[in-house]
């Protein structure tokens, strides 16, 4: 790991106003994400993972800048994004890149496959010219598998897969240092799904591409990401090295969501009981505490902070039994685990 990341993250959050029907009600805010924490260097692929609706999808459209932070700091190299304005976000453009989850919804049904990937180009690279241009959105249509005839047809004239690497080919004709995924491969049936991922990776080890990587699928997640980042109601649950997290997983959501991949090696998932937490309203202790099956009273009124596992530097879990001489109690004793002090 670099001294220096590429791109780190400190307390970041993102709210999104709720309506307010009566109006001498309190204005409420719903907290996509709520101060997480994580770095990204070059070259990396971190993934994260986590239920519909913890925050994945916000966390990704804030660091492409287009959803407005809340709180926190993000650094890229060395600056941070949440003071950019509009202007200062433009000439950053072309460094951070978006591949959205509908391929083809993501592009516009009236313009060519030559004309969707061009357009990066004249808005950030304007000093090309139209011959460099030309050359350049022919040979990254080449790089990521398509024919030099698809560049006449439209969107509703592809396939799924199709769609999917014009979007990659729109994200990477710039040359970006991040590329920011946001499950990608979920609209794709399983045979492309596969190549699209191989395709990433070959991509990535050539451009020395930094790549933040979201996903339902954990298989998809442990093949391509060498970090995980495991989110619930906007807070991170747990994150560390791959094989350490997929072999022991600590946090028990984690281990929820492990349980529930078949070939994993850990017994089969139970079904979990209790609520998801409000996001418009405050939030004491652990997030998932109301389904957590080791949780007690003092989960309830102390929020657990990430700390280090007995699994190495780079294993981290918020829970208040993560502790190395808790672990095992946790496993054996749900009722009566001590509290740590």
């Amino acid at each position: 790991m670099s001294e220096s990341p590429l791109l780190a993250v400190r307390r970041l959050s993102v709210h999104y106003p709720l309506p307010r029907w009566l109006p001498w009600r309190p204005k409420l805010q719903a907290r996509a994400v709520d101060g997480i924490n994580f770095n990204l260097d070059a070259g990396e692929t971190l993934g994260v993972v986590g239920e519909s609706g913890c925050g994945k999808s916000s966390l990704a459209r804030a660091l492409a800048g287009l959803q407005p932070i809340s709180g926190g700091a993000v650094h890229f190299r060395g600056r941070d994004l949440a003071r950019l304005g509009k202007k200062d976000w433009r000439l950053l453009r072309r460094d951070i890149q978006l591949v959205f989850q509908d391929p083809l919804a993501s592009l516009n049904p009236r313009h060519t496959v030559a004309k969707i990937i061009e357009q990066p180009l004249i808005a950030l690279l304007p000093e090309l010219d139209p011959a460099e241009r030309g050359r350049r959105v022919a040979a990254i249509l080449e790089r990521v598998g398509l024919e030099p005839a698809l560049l006449r047809s439209r969107p509703k004239e592809l396939s799924g897969g199709q769609c999917q690497r014009v979007g990659l080919a729109r994200a990477l004709v710039v040359g970006p240092q991040l590329l920011i995924c946001d499950e990608p491969v979920s609209a794709l049936d399983v045979s492309i799904q596969a190549q699209i991922i191989n395709l990433l990776a070959e991509l990535q080890r050539e451009r020395n591409l930094a790549i933040l990587f979201i996903a339902h699928d954990l298989a998809i997640v442990r093949q391509l990401c060498q970090r995980v980042l495991v989110m619930y109601a906007g807070r991170v649950m747990e994150q560390g090295s791959r094989e350490p997290l997929f072999a022991r997983p600590v946090h028990p959501y984690t281990q929820a969501l492990i349980r529930a991949v078949p070939g994993q090696g850990l017994p089969a998932a139970e079904g979990s009981e209790g609520e998801t937490p409000d996001p418009a309203l405050p939030m004491l202790g652990c997030a998932f505490r109301s389904r957590c099956p080791i949780a007690d009273d003092y989960c309830g009124r102390v929020t657990p902070a990430l700390r280090r596992t007995g699994d190495g530097l780079d294993h981290y879990a918020a829970c208040h039994f993560s502790a190395p001489e808790l672990s095992e109690l946790a496993d054996t004793q749900p009722n009566g685990v001590p509290v740590p002090a």
